[in-house]
């Protein structure tokens, strides 16, 4: 599988554009999913979107607020969303709209083989 690399908070991840015969995103009903701790995340050739990156982007820089064990209330989620949201978004969309763009052009180029 051919994949993009790309930053998120000085680490490195790596995106994939697979088919349903790779047997990598675990729910049949999903067009994408991220593995945090291998640092990769994984879109389905045929549901490739960009409101499908922005939400795995979004799962990737929100598992960097370490909050997924901290048992917070609802309104404390909230703020945290809120705070991500005013500080991070513009780099989040940034960084969707470039990661797409080059998604798009390894599912094209896979295609044309």
């Amino acid at each position: 599988m051919n994949f993009v690399k790309f930053t998120v908070y000085e680490e490195v991840w790596c995106a994939y554009v697979v088919s349903d015969v790779d047997h990598v995103i675990a729910a049949e009903d999903s067009a994408a999913e991220t593995d945090f701790h291998k640092r990769e995340v994984y879109f389905r050739r045929g549901d490739l979107s960009i409101t499908d990156v922005l939400h795995e982007m979004w799962h990737i820089f929100f598992g960097y607020t370490f909050t997924r064990t901290a048992n917070l209330t609802p309104d404390q989620m909230e703020e945290v969303a809120a705070e991500m949201f005013a500080e991070r978004s513009s780099r989040i969309i940034a960084l969707s709209n470039e990661l797409f763009e080059q998604l798009k052009a390894l599912r094209d180029e896979e295609d044309e083989k």
